[in-house]
């Protein structure tokens, strides 16, 4: 790592924070967190059309998104 810190490898900001041994910063760090505990959530449906909803990060928090 360089002493101004590397890229995150998801977003490509300088960071000095490390997840498996690669350049990710804290902010890339907790939206994974967030998505791998929304993959154990039950998908839902929409209720206009009766389609799936698919899990979605918007500014940190879990949405249910319909894909229609």
């Amino acid at each position: 790592m360089s002493i101004f810190g590397d890229k995150c490898a998801r977003c490509g900001s300088k960071t000095r924070h490390e997840v498996d041994g690669k350049a990710t910063c804290v902010a890339c760090d907790n939206e994974m967190q967030l998505l791998v505990e929304a993959k154990g959530e039950e998908l839902h449906l929409c209720p206009f059309d009766g389609a799936t909803m698919s899990k979605e990060i918007a500014h940190m928090i879990v949405v249910d998104r319909c894909p229609t």
